[in-house]
């Protein structure tokens, strides 16, 4: 979800300064959650500014560049390999356990279909 712009911040935070209502009312007003309000007002204090937060970054894949290229390598020879058998072979290289969710989320990363037509795409690139 994208941060609340600057304007809404501002406005939000010079209506509580002046008293214009209660954190929930104000929540009410803006078409904001009560959450942000309280969070906005509470890092105004802290910090003085209201600036959104950096965004967290999320999880790093499970699987490395590496990993990338040895399943690319190993597809290229062994096509018809289900998600289960690629995991198998990825824990035997790295000693690192990946789901099917995770190896299925890299293979779309790396554009490889798991149709028959694979190995094909594959030699194109």
């Amino acid at each position: 979800m994208k941060a609340y712009s600057a304007d809404l911040r501002k406005k939000v935070l010079k209506a509580y300064q002046n008293g214009e209502g209660s954190m929930r009312k104000l929540a009410v007003r803006f078409e904001v959650s009560l959450t942000f309000v309280s969070g906005l007002i509470k890092n105004f204090r802290q910090n003085g500014h209201i600036r959104p937060k950096p965004h967290g970054g999320g999880q790093t894949s499970a699987i490395n560049k590496d990993g990338c290229e040895f399943i690319s390598g190993l597809i290229r020879r062994q096509p018809k390999l289900t998600l289960k058998e690629l995991c198998g072979h990825y824990e035997q290289k790295f000693g690192k356990k990946v789901s099917k969710s995770a190896m299925d989320r890299t293979l779309k990363k790396m554009n490889i279909t798991r149709k028959r037509n694979a190995v094909r795409s594959l030699k194109k690139q």
